[in-house]
Protein backbone atom coordinates (compact mmCIF):
# COMPACT_ATOMS: atom_id res chain seq x y z
CA UNK A 1 0.00 0.00 0.00
CA UNK A 2 2.67 2.37 1.16
CA UNK A 3 4.80 1.85 -1.88
CA UNK A 4 1.96 2.30 -4.52
CA UNK A 5 1.14 5.25 -2.75
CA UNK A 6 5.03 6.15 -3.03
CA UNK A 7 5.23 5.59 -6.68
CA UNK A 8 2.30 8.10 -7.22
CA UNK A 9 4.26 10.93 -5.99
CA UNK A 10 5.91 13.27 -8.47
CA UNK A 11 7.58 16.02 -6.85
CA UNK A 12 10.24 16.35 -4.45
CA UNK A 13 7.78 18.52 -2.31
CA UNK A 14 6.02 15.34 -2.09
CA UNK A 15 8.64 12.72 -1.42
CA UNK A 16 9.56 15.41 1.95
CA UNK A 17 5.88 15.69 3.06
CA UNK A 18 5.56 11.61 3.36
CA UNK A 19 9.00 11.79 5.12
CA UNK A 20 7.96 13.90 7.72
CA UNK A 21 4.08 12.15 8.15
CA UNK A 22 5.76 8.69 8.47
CA UNK A 23 8.34 10.37 10.89
CA UNK A 24 4.92 11.60 13.19
CA UNK A 25 3.37 8.26 12.35
CA UNK A 26 6.44 6.87 14.34
CA UNK A 27 6.36 8.98 16.96
CA UNK A 28 2.29 8.27 17.33
CA UNK A 29 3.53 4.52 17.18
CA UNK A 30 6.34 5.36 20.45
CA UNK A 31 3.42 6.72 22.26
CA UNK A 32 1.11 4.41 21.76
CA UNK A 33 4.11 1.68 22.59
CA UNK A 34 5.30 3.45 25.77
CA UNK A 35 1.77 3.97 26.96
CA UNK A 36 0.93 0.97 27.00
CA UNK A 37 4.34 -0.36 28.98
CA UNK A 38 3.31 2.18 31.71
CA UNK A 39 -0.31 0.09 31.97
CA UNK A 40 1.23 -2.85 31.77
CA UNK A 41 3.96 -1.85 34.58
CA UNK A 42 1.69 -0.64 36.83
CA UNK A 43 -0.91 -3.36 36.30
CA UNK A 44 1.87 -5.66 37.36
CA UNK A 45 3.30 -3.46 40.14
CA UNK A 46 -1.08 -3.39 41.72
CA UNK A 47 -1.07 -7.64 41.22
CA UNK A 48 2.03 -7.33 43.04
CA UNK A 49 0.79 -5.42 46.16
CA UNK A 50 -2.47 -7.77 45.80
CA UNK A 51 -0.22 -10.89 46.28
CA UNK A 52 1.60 -9.29 48.98
CA UNK A 53 -1.57 -8.38 51.16
CA UNK A 54 -2.70 -11.91 50.88
CA UNK A 55 0.72 -13.52 51.85
CA UNK A 56 0.36 -11.40 55.20
CA UNK A 57 -3.20 -11.82 55.24
CA UNK A 58 -2.24 -15.64 55.56
CA UNK A 59 0.99 -15.40 57.78
CA UNK A 60 -0.07 -13.08 60.01
CA UNK A 61 0.99 -14.56 62.97
CA UNK A 62 4.79 -14.81 61.78
CA UNK A 63 5.37 -17.90 63.77
CA UNK A 64 6.33 -21.82 62.46
CA UNK A 65 4.01 -24.27 63.19
CA UNK A 66 6.25 -26.93 63.50
CA UNK A 67 5.17 -30.40 65.06
CA UNK A 68 7.49 -32.08 67.60
CA UNK A 69 9.90 -35.12 66.04
CA UNK A 70 10.94 -38.37 67.95
CA UNK A 71 14.58 -38.02 68.73
CA UNK A 72 14.73 -41.53 66.88
CA UNK A 73 13.18 -40.56 63.62
CA UNK A 74 16.01 -37.78 62.88
CA UNK A 75 16.32 -37.62 58.85
CA UNK A 76 13.73 -40.27 58.69
CA UNK A 77 10.66 -39.67 56.05
CA UNK A 78 7.31 -41.33 56.60
CA UNK A 79 4.63 -41.79 53.53
CA UNK A 80 2.78 -38.90 55.25
CA UNK A 81 5.75 -36.63 54.12
CA UNK A 82 5.44 -34.47 51.22
CA UNK A 83 7.48 -31.77 49.68
CA UNK A 84 5.83 -29.36 48.13
CA UNK A 85 8.04 -28.03 45.26
CA UNK A 86 7.72 -24.25 44.09
CA UNK A 87 7.22 -23.83 40.33
CA UNK A 88 10.10 -22.39 38.45
CA UNK A 89 9.85 -18.93 38.03
CA UNK A 90 10.19 -17.10 34.19
CA UNK A 91 11.32 -13.50 34.31
CA UNK A 92 10.03 -12.46 31.43
CA UNK A 93 12.03 -9.63 29.93
CA UNK A 94 10.66 -6.33 30.76
CA UNK A 95 9.99 -3.60 28.39
CA UNK A 96 11.96 -0.76 27.39
CA UNK A 97 10.22 2.49 26.53
CA UNK A 98 11.45 4.18 23.74
CA UNK A 99 12.97 7.47 23.24
CA UNK A 100 13.34 9.43 20.34
CA UNK A 101 16.87 11.05 20.34
CA UNK A 102 17.90 13.70 18.20
CA UNK A 103 21.62 13.87 17.99
CA UNK A 104 21.51 17.50 16.52
CA UNK A 105 20.56 19.14 19.49
CA UNK A 106 23.47 18.00 21.31
CA UNK A 107 25.35 19.88 18.72
CA UNK A 108 22.67 22.64 19.06
CA UNK A 109 23.94 23.16 23.09
CA UNK A 110 27.71 22.77 22.11
CA UNK A 111 27.87 25.85 19.97
CA UNK A 112 27.42 28.49 17.31
CA UNK A 113 28.75 26.78 14.57
CA UNK A 114 27.21 24.71 12.10
CA UNK A 115 30.09 22.11 11.16
CA UNK A 116 32.87 20.50 13.42
CA UNK A 117 35.85 21.74 12.42
CA UNK A 118 38.47 20.72 14.81
CA UNK A 119 39.72 17.17 16.71
CA UNK A 120 38.39 19.34 20.46
CA UNK A 121 34.95 19.93 18.58
CA UNK A 122 34.58 16.68 17.64
CA UNK A 123 35.97 15.34 20.95
CA UNK A 124 33.52 17.41 23.23
CA UNK A 125 30.32 15.98 21.01
CA UNK A 126 31.36 13.07 20.92
CA UNK A 127 31.91 12.95 25.02
CA UNK A 128 28.42 14.98 25.10
CA UNK A 129 26.51 12.40 23.06
CA UNK A 130 27.78 9.40 25.19
CA UNK A 131 26.77 10.93 28.50
CA UNK A 132 23.25 11.60 26.97
CA UNK A 133 22.90 8.19 25.42
CA UNK A 134 24.37 6.40 28.80
CA UNK A 135 22.41 7.95 30.94
CA UNK A 136 18.99 7.26 28.21
CA UNK A 137 20.07 3.21 28.26
CA UNK A 138 21.05 3.49 32.21
CA UNK A 139 17.48 4.78 32.94
CA UNK A 140 16.35 1.57 30.96
CA UNK A 141 15.02 2.72 27.83
CA UNK A 142 15.19 2.40 24.27
CA UNK A 143 17.05 4.88 22.25
CA UNK A 144 15.83 5.26 18.75
CA UNK A 145 18.78 7.92 17.25
CA UNK A 146 17.23 10.73 14.99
Amino acid sequence: MSLQRLDKLTSIAEVNEEVRNSDELVEQAEQIINAYIDQQTKAAEQAKREAEKITTATNSNDTLDLQPSDADSYGATTATDTLKVAEPSVAKPKAKKVVTFDTGSIFKELGDSSYLETEDELEAYLSALKTQLSGLIASNHKVRIK
